[in-house]
């Protein structure tokens, strides 16, 4: 009868510490935490000598499960997906690279003028990003990280959806290691290269036509 009344009046000593103790880890663990912002590297001069086409509002883009994740996916040797709890985006991704297509194309010259899909101006055309992939690809002796881009253009004209241009592209850069500042760097090559290889695609599609 003791030993019980000394085990319940312990207990909570106890579980106080165990509680201390994760509180403690959780927040060791949140201080190691990284996390950053994508950042394309926009064109120095048009990629096009005249904007091929008018007007367009960039919509929301869209991300494929399971890369739609704050955190850093990498794919590992056995080919799973598994989340960084350390390393990741400051937001969502999407609102993110967002704001980065809509930076990059406004310096491309391939549209007359590139609205944010938040603007209340009307556009000619819609365009529509999805990120197919974005992960480290860590399946090889170095990591790397791949980005797979599909552009759609969107006649907002039309009477009904009507897709006038389409582009895919995919990267996969080799990042110089595994730290989280080479990878977030190798991130914004590989998007860079994909915008850069989208944008060429659609004006290209519109020079053959002219033809």
């Amino acid at each position: 009868m003791k030993n019980m009344i000394f085990a319940l009046l312990l207990a909570p000593f106890l579980l106080g510490g165990c509680l201390s103790g994760n509180s403690e880890a959780q927040a060791r663990a949140a201080a190691q935490r990284r996390t950053f912002v994508p950042e394309v590297a926009v064109p120095e001069k048009p990629l096009e000598a005249k904007p091929a086409f008018e007007s367009v509002k960039c919509r929301a883009v869209r991300i494929l499960a399971p890369f739609d994740s704050k955190q850093f996916i990498h794919r590992r040797s056995d080919g799973q997906f598994v989340a960084d709890f350390y390393n990741g985006w400051l937001g969502m991704p999407a609102d993110l690279v967002s704001a980065q297509i809509v930076r990059y194309l406004d310096a491309s010259g391939l549209f007359s003028a590139v609205f944010d899909g938040r603007s209340s101006v009307s556009a000619q055309f819609g365009l529509e990003c999805i990120l197919t992939e974005l992960y480290v690809d860590d399946t090889g002796t170095t990591p790397a990280v791949s980005v797979g881009l599909r552009m759609l253009l969107i006649d907002e004209g039309a009477p009904k959806l009507s897709v006038r241009k389409s582009a895919k592209s995919f990267r996969t850069v080799p990042a110089k290691s595994s730290s989280p500042d080479d990878l977030a760097r190798a991130y914004n090559q590989a998007l860079t290269e994909c915008l850069k290889e989208g944008a060429l695609a659609l004006g290209k599609q519109v020079s053959s036509q002219e033809k």
